[in-house]
């Protein structure tokens, strides 16, 4: 996995061979005006949630997430986020 964040917030986590990576890549390149290697506390926030989760240890996430998008991409953000861990709606 490919994961990108900032000191506060993660702004990717995605599968490493998705043929969408490089231009999410170079968006968030643009708009950040460049992207370093190193770790920042939401990357190890995300490690460890996602090694609970993967332990069936956790059912929610809380790592701060950078929402980046139009507003209605914003808004369909929140509302996924709304659906409770294991719940299916339409």
């Amino acid at each position: 996995m490919v994961a990108v964040a900032d000191n506060t917030h993660l702004h990717l986590l995605e599968f490493a061979d998705q043929k969408a990576l490089p231009t999410q890549l170079s968006r968030l390149q643009k708009a950040a005006g460049g992207i370093g290697f190193g770790t920042a506390e939401p990357l190890e926030r995300t490690k460890a949630e996602l090694t609970e989760d993967f332990d069936c240890q956790r059912a929610a996430f809380t790592v701060p997430l950078a929402l980046n998008g139009t507003t209605f991409i914003k808004s369909v953000w929140q509302a996924l986020m709304a659906v409770p861990a294991g719940e299916i709606q339409t």
